[in-house]
Formats: C-alpha cells, structure tokens, sequence
C-alpha cells in the first residue's frame, strides 16, 4: 500500500479520554507490575490465564465458517515466554457458554504473524555518535536490513506507523514499508513523545487477520516520554492481553534515563504483554526483528463440535491441564447468526393433466401420471450450511412423504387417489442437524382429469367376442333372407297349420313346390297333404323391432364456396337441441376442417322456430351477415349467412318464415 499521512483515529481518542478519566477519577492507582489475583485452588482468577507455574494461554477470535465446526486458536507461553509444545486433546477442553465440549482435533501450525511497526520519535533519535551518525540512522538500517531480507510477497502481514509521518498499513510487500522509512526525515519531532502511536498501532494489529491464527506483535521504537505512564500503559496492557498481543519494546535514550520510572513502566509492558524489551543508548547492538517475530508466528488450532442453537453473543474459553495443574484463558465473547433452514420448490407444476392412456383397458380407472416428482431447493439464510436430517411433503396439510435419508431434495407424489378435478396446497418441511425447523410457504397445484372417448380400434379390440358373435349372428340372418328371397325357403304362417286328418281351405293350400330341390319339398301327411307346422306360441307374444323414423330437421346448413356460393352438396340437417361446431371430433358435433376454426369455435341453439349461434371465445370469431357474434349470440332467420371462421355456410329454416332482408354481402374487389 502507498505511504499517506497520519490521521488521527477514534481509537486513539477514546484512549486518551480513558487516560483522562483515571488521572482525575482515581485516587490510588497500583503499580503497572502489581500481580493479578489468582483463585484460592492456584487456578487464574477471573480475567487471568497464569497458574502458579507461571503459564499463560490466550485464544484467539473463532471461525465459524465450518459451523457447527468452530476453530479458534491458542497462544500458550511457559514462564520464560517459550511456546509451549505438544499438548494432546486430552489436555484441552472448550468451555463454549460454560458447557464443556470435547476437541476433535488439535493441531500446532505456523501462520505468521500480524506485525506493526510503530516509531514515536524524539530528541534522542537526532543524538550523534563519535563517527557523526544518528541514532536513528542506526535503527533505519538495522529496520531495511530486516524488510530487504524477507520474501515478496512476505509471510506476515506488514504494518508502519510513525508519528507525524506516513503509515503502511496491512500490506505483504516489504519494499512499500522500506521506501516510507527511506523517505522519513527527524526534522520536526516532538520534544516529549506520547502513545497515541502505540493506542494506534494496538488498534491495527487487532483487525482481521489475512489467515486464520496469524499471531499478533507490537514494536515499538520510541524516546523516552516524559508524562506519567501509569494509566495509559495500563489501559494498553490489558487491551493488549485480551486480544493475545505481543508488545516489544525498544526504549531510545541516554544510559542515565536506563532506570528511569517512565523506563521500568515500558519493561512492565514489555512483560506482561509477552514481549521484548531493549534500552538502545546508541552504542548497543540491536537486536534481530525477527527473534520478535519468531514467537508470535506458532499457534494451535483447535477445533470443536458446538452445540449452539441460537444467534447473538456466546462465550468461549479453554482449560488446559499441564502436570497437574489446570489453566483457563480468558474469556473471549463472539457473535453468532443462527437461523431455521429455508426450503423452496424447484419448477412446481401449477397445473397436472391425468388423462387416459391409449392402451387402457380400464378407462373409468387407468389415469396418467400416477406419480409427480417434486424438487426442492434448500438454503441456510445464515450462510451456514449443515446436514438435513428429515424433510416432510404436505398436501392440505396432511403428511404425503417422508425423507429420513439423502437425497432431502427430492419427492415423489402419489396421484392414485385424485380422480376428479381438484386444486391443493404443497408445502415441504425441514428439520437441520442443530434442530431447527424450517418451512417453505405454500404452492397451489390443480389437477385437472380428462378421460378419453374409445377409438374405434380401440372399442373393437376390446370387444372382440362380443363383435365376433354379432357378426355370426348377422351373417346367418342375411343368409336366410338372400334363401327366402331365393325361394329356397318357404316361410309358414304363425299360429295356424293343419292336423293330420284336418281339412284345409283351398286359398290356404301351399302352392305345389319344385321337385328338383328334395330338401325344400313340403312334408305330406297320410293323405298326401302338405303339412303346416305350427309356430310355438311364445314365438307369438314377441315384440319384433320396428324401424325408427328419423326425425325432420327443424334447419339446415348449406356449405359455401369462398365466392359465398352453395356447393353442390346435401344441407346438413339441424335435428337436435344443441349443435357444437369446431374442429375437435370429441368437443364438437359438427367437426369443420378449417385452419381458422377452433377445436370449439361456436354453438348452435335451438329457441323457439329457430336457432341462436354463439361464439365460444374463438380468435378468427363467428360472424351472421359480416357482423361478429358475441357469446351471448344471435337469433337466426331463415337466408342468414354464417362464417365459422373463413369456412361458411348458409342458414336455413325448414319451414322458413320471416327472411332477414337485406342480406349483406362482401363487396368486389376493385381492380
């Protein structure tokens, strides 16, 4: 990043004002190196992680980006500030809301470290040695000695802050911090340096982290201040350990100011805070900025299964058990965004269509599809996504099905039972692994059912036996007419005949039969009289068919040429209450093969002496004498012209009354 000026930060202000509050407001103040109290079992007392064996450990802000897996991360230092190595799971347990949980698992890892360099220059930098050179010229080139010798881009994370200069912040380029220091110069320091660059250097070292368990450190090079350090150096100290900072200190004055109150004060910080302390009188060898950064760039990562199942702030802390002796970090607060699982419908249908197949042989039952599959989507508001356990299919409320097993998303519904026209409502349930419960809202869905009319084909195959019997029966009484036509056969006379020994009138005798064909020759009695064979009398009581007499049409409908002249075709009678006129064979009684028609265009019905045609919602529509229909339609007389669509036809009564006059007609086209 680009060096720009210094600006002063809220963060520093609220310090100052703290520093404030305890000058005036307080009116014994403790020491800096005053010990913290400890629990009456040598366990730390609130707000303390040190133990009688002088071991400290802090966590670090959690991730919870793997929730319900958590990881945090541990800083842990024995009495001489060395990291403290090879803690097993068994030694550490997460207290999450006071509830002790268990580790999954526990690993030592080297992120690097989220370093700030901060410079609070005063007189004491501009101080000559015997060759003329400053003591800041040996503390520059000790710092671009260090920042030339690190990778590009760097492991940590870079940080400069000089007071009154230019800053770099967060960066990973080690050339950008060299080339601000270069470009620094002493003219105009402050006589008495402060710590608003350190509060501000605390405040950038406690932001987020590039990388997860990057540790945290502080040096900072300063003269000696001369204000009374007491409550600002407090404030910082705690801030510091709270947040697992390391705060090293490399102190700029003259050998007499070594033990100097404001001098102990700075080593105290120093201490506490897990850092290094080094009082530069310009003779001195500095030391190496990366025996600062060394210890700061190990951390464990420990992750854990939580059990929270609710959003807002939650508490987290570890116990460590070393030897015996058990050592607890402080607390460290941390915000969850915990919210009920959302399902939703993938491409519900807002309409299904049973039908009949072709192939039924049951049409009354055989309804197609007898199953729906349903998709559903499924999302975590919190942006924290976890395991389903059940997902739940209702339709009206009732349960339909049930998925205690992957895959969640998917459903299938059962269409047996709907078979007639029906609307309902879909809504689907999930149950995540923390418990909570989330619904989808609900989708309408309606069933439509059309059975369809047999075919022919279809009517025959089915009835095969029957068909076949009939046809049997048929062609045998074709035969006996064609024989009785024929003469072949003579017919007798039901309810008479004549007894052996009867008389019988001469007009009734049989008209002698052809010898040539024996078996049609009458059987003769004794006498040599033909006998007459009486019918059964039951044969006598039947009621033979009669033939129906087809009704007169009461109208008729002539088809026109486009010229709007008759055809030479027969009139289509109109003999029934209701004529339906549109393309589709099973809507329509009267089927017009026309692209311009619909599969119901109109309708005709009978009022009266006549008939009324009614469009039924056609786009080409349904005209008398040129003049559109409406669906509440039109009383036709006898002569009235009528267009389906482009297909027309002529109206006409069968005992015509009153004629519509006139009779409108398309003009001729003009040449």
């Amino acid at each position: 990043m680009v060096s720009h000026p210094r600006r002063l930060t809220v963060h520093r202000a609220l310090h100052f004002l703290i520093i404030i509050y305890f000058l005036f407001a307080t009116p014994v103040l403790g020491t800096l190196a005053a010990p913290l109290p400890q629990s009456a079992t040598g366990t730390p007392g609130a707000g303390n992680s040190q133990a009688a064996s002088g071991i400290q450990a802090v966590l670090l802000p959690p991730s919870t980006d793997k929730f319900p897996l958590i990881t945090t991360y541990m800083d842990i230092r024995d009495e001489n500030d060395a990291f403290v190595r090879g803690l097993q799971p068994s030694q550490v347990t997460i207290l999450e809301d006071d509830r002790p949980l268990p580790l999954v698992s526990i690993d030592e890892i080297k992120p690097g470290a989220q370093f700030v360099l901060a410079l609070n220059p005063g007189r004491s930098f501009s101080i000559r040695d015997s060759n003329g050179k400053t003591r800041f010229d040996s503390l520059l080139q000790t710092i671009i000695g260090w920042g030339n010798a690190q990778p590009n881009p760097a492991t940590d994370d870079l940080s400069l802050l000089i007071s009154n200069g230019a800053e770099v912040i967060h960066n990973s380029d080690p050339r950008q911090m060299v080339a601000a220091l270069q470009d620094f110069k002493l003219e105009g320091v402050q006589e008495t340096p402060d710590l608003n660059i350190l509060s501000s250097a605390v405040d950038t070292v406690a932001d987020s982290t590039p990388r997860q368990g990057m540790g945290r450190a502080i040096l900072f090079i300063t003269s000696l201040p001369s204000i009374d350090l007491t409550v600002g150096l407090k404030s910082l100290a705690g801030s510091a350990s709270q947040q697992g900072i390391h705060i090293s200190i490399w102190l700029v004055a003259s050998p007499d100011q070594a033990d100097s109150t404001a001098a102990i004060q700075l080593q105290d910080l120093a201490k506490q805070t897990h850092g290094h302390y080094f009082f530069y009188s310009g003779s001195e060898t500095l030391p190496d900025i990366e025996t600062i950064l060394e210890p700061v760039q190990d951390s464990y990562s420990l992750t854990y299964t939580s059990k929270i199942t609710s959003g807002g702030p939650h508490k987290l802390s570890a116990q460590i058990d070393i030897a015996g002796q058990k050592i607890a970090t402080p607390l460290q607060t941390f915000e969850m965004n915990i919210q009920a699982p959302t399902p939703m419908f993938v491409s519900p249908p807002a309409r299904i269509l049973r039908d009949t197949p072709g192939d039924s042989r049951n049409p009354a039952v055989d309804l197609v599809p007898v199953r729906q599959p349903l998709d559903i989507l499924i999302e975590f508001p919190d942006g924290i996504s976890r395991p389903i356990l059940t997902s739940t299919l209702f339709v009206d409320g009732a349960v339909i099905a049930v998925n205690r097993s992957a895959p969640f998303d998917k459903f299938t519904w059962d269409l047996n039972s709907y078979t007639t026209d029906s609307d309902h409502l879909l809504r689907v349930e999930v149950v995540d692994a923390l418990g909570l419960k989330g619904a989808s809202r609900e989708i309408p869905v309606h069933i439509a059912v059309k059975r369809t009319t047999q075919g022919v084909m279809m009517a025959l195959y089915r009835n095969g036996p029957l068909l076949a019997g009939l046809t049997t029966l048929l062609a045998g009484a074709v035969l006996l007419l064609v024989l009785i036509l024929g003469g072949r056969i003579k017919p007798v006379t039901f309810g008479r005949g004549t007894q052996p020994g009867a008389k019988v009138h001469p007009a009734e005798k049989t008209v002698p039969i052809r010898r040539s064909d024996p078996v049609t020759q009458p059987v003769l009695d004794a006498r040599g009289n033909p006998i007459v064979r009486h019918m059964p009398a039951w044969m006598n009581r039947l009621q033979w068919p009669q033939r129906r007499i087809s009704p007169k049409a009461f109208a008729y409908l002539s088809r026109l040429k486009e010229a709007d002249q008759e055809q030479d075709s027969t009139p289509i009678p109109l003999d029934t209450e209701e004529v339906t006129l549109g393309k589709d064979g099973v809507r329509s009684s009267l089927v017009i093969e026309d692209a311009s028609v619909e599969p119901l265009h109109a309708s005709l019905r009978r009022e009266g002496d006549t008939y009324r045609l009614s469009d039924q919602g056609s786009v080409a529509g349904t005209w008398v004498n040129y003049t559109p229909v409406s669906s509440e339609g039109i009383l036709l007389e006898h002569g009235d012209l009528i267009h389906i669509g482009r297909a027309g036809f002529r109206f006409t009564l069968r005992q015509p009354g009153k004629v519509r006059k006139p009779v409108v007609r398309p003009e001729a086209p003009k040449l």
